[in-house]
């Protein structure tokens, strides 16, 4: 059962935000950042290891080819209650960790020499790291709303309820509201554009009023 989330109305259409059932992981797009991630019964992230192997974040980031004093990367964590929640623990940077417990999931983290090429600069400035910090922090939000079910679609229908156009895979439910109204108001100016062209047919074919049928 599809669970409607707002409606609103555009003449005689609806447009209906719902939750998308079944969307595709965030993951699976081309990302800046890659998380190295380690959680029972899940399979999380980009890149899985074995719980045990390393006793600290810089340990996996080493383990993985990376450099944990100048490669930038968050560490993650996850709330486990009736599903999972990431989130990003503390800043980043080089120094030492707790070791791993059960909350503990892994890192996000992109080289410099990645964020060189995405970005096509020589050096890795202060702008840049931040700007690139901005990407990993706005990845992990992403994946945590694909996570926790905050992933949204729009349906818009019309008077007779049938469902005229669809599209779904949002991260926030005000975008997905935005295009389907969008979409609605424009199908609504072509509509009326469609019988003003009709019309003028008409007339210029001196079609009988009896005989002239709307298109809206």
């Amino acid at each position: 059962m599809t669970y409607i989330v707002s409606t609103q109305k555009v003449d005689d259409l609806t447009v209906e935000v719902v939750l998308d059932e079944n969307p595709w992981s965030p993951r699976d797009d081309d990302n800046l950042g890659t998380m190295l991630c380690c959680y029972r019964g899940y399979t999380l992230g980009d890149t899985q290891f074995k719980p045990g192997l390393y006793a600290s974040h810089e340990e996996l980031l080493e383990g993985h080819g990376y450099d944990p004093k100048h490669d930038i990367w968050f560490p993650l964590s996850v709330y486990d209650h009736s599903g999972l929640s990431m989130y990003i623990t503390g800043t980043g940077g080089y120094r030492q960790h707790e070791s791993w417990d059960s909350s503990m999931v892994g890192v996000i983290v992109v080289s410099r020499a990645k964020v060189r090429n995405d970005f096509a600069c020589k050096r890795v400035t202060k702008d840049v790291r931040e700007h690139a910090e901005h990407i990993l922090r706005s990845e992990v939000d992403t994946y945590n709303k694909y996570l926790t079910g905050q992933v949204y679609g729009y349906v818009v229908k019309d008077a007779d309820n049938e469902v005229m156009d669809a599209c779904y895979g949002y991260y926030e439910e005000n975008d997905a509201l935005e295009e389907g109204v969008g979409y609605a108001e424009w199908y609504c100016r072509d509509r009326v554009k469609r019988h003003g062209d009709k019309v003028k047919a008409w007339i210029r074919s001196h079609v009988p009023l009896i005989y002239r049928t709307s298109v809206i």
